[in-house]
């Protein structure tokens, strides 16, 4: 396992994160990978969820479980994701974006005693094979978070960018839209990542704690578990991640910096 940092305090407080948004945050229980995620690398966390298939942020700034968990909550990061195949018009998602972030400002100016919360715009893949529709959606979501003061994670982009170092990397999952468990993987890293300023400690012999495993043996079993039957690491990328950690986490830290510098764009 990962060498963990140490805490600071032993009475390091717990950080509560909300996920707001659809399946590209709920596939693979994303939201617990991030937290196992912050386990190994020693930061004290709980995750929520609100996230409905196929809906994007224009949804969500209408839904009273939105409002109520963030004027009430006292969440410490909200993360924001918008629909991403179709992305839908760039409008939509600024004013979406911006209603949300008005509850999330409201509640801040409420509770004095409280750290302003910390927004993070997680920024989708596209699918498959419109790989050049990559930069539009990056563009966008670095707009949308100079709007509302949120810190990008640019997961699409370094999605992209791991794909042409690694061709075969199986990031997609069968249907060429959502993550596969390792594209999920990538996700809660870049979001680790802009929550907390660097790229996460992550070894191959974290792969089984990570993903609720034993061992790797146990994702050769058919169904390793009636709950989360696919959630497994492919083999082969657990015995080559020591070449390709480097490379996945300079990307992240490359990517951090390129899209939280208003000035800077992605290049595929």
């Amino acid at each position: 396992m990962a060498k963990q940092p140490e805490s600071t305090s032993s009475s390091q407080s717990v950080q509560r994160f909300l996920f707001i948004g659809n399946s590209h945050t709920y596939f693979n229980d994303m939201p617990h990978l991030f937290a196992r995620l912050c386990e190994i690398n020693a930061k004290q966390i709980a995750v929520f969820l609100i996230a409905h298939g196929g809906k994007g942020l224009d949804f969500h700034k209408d839904e009273p479980e939105v409002r109520f968990n963030l004027l009430y909550s006292n969440y410490d990061f909200v993360v924001l994701q918008h629909v991403a195949h179709p992305f839908g018009p760039e409008e939509t998602f600024y004013s979406s974006a911006q209603a949300i972030d008005s509850w999330i400002r409201f509640a801040d100016a409420q509770n004095e005693n409280k750290k302003p919360t910390r927004k993070i715009a997680y920024m989708t893949w596209t699918q498959q094979g419109d790989e050049e529709g990559q930069p539009h959606m990056a563009q966008a979501y670095q707009k949308m978070a100079s709007l509302i003061g949120a810190r990008v994670a640019p997961v699409g982009a370094v999605w992209q960018r791991l794909r042409k170092a690694f061709p075969a990397l199986p990031l997609y999952g069968p249907d060429g839209q959502h993550a596969s468990p390792l594209g999920s993987l990538l996700a809660a890293c870049v979001i680790y990542a802009a929550a907390y300023g660097m790229a996460p400690l992550f070894e191959k012999e974290d792969f089984p704690h990570c993903f609720g495993l034993t061992d790797f043996a146990e994702c050769q079993k058919p169904n390793h578990t009636p709950f989360f039957p696919n959630l497994c690491p492919p083999a082969n990328v657990a015995e080559e991640w020591p070449s390709i950690w480097p490379v996945w986490q300079k990307e992240i830290s490359k990517q951090l910096e390129n899209f939280n510098n208003i000035d800077n764009t992605f290049v595929l």
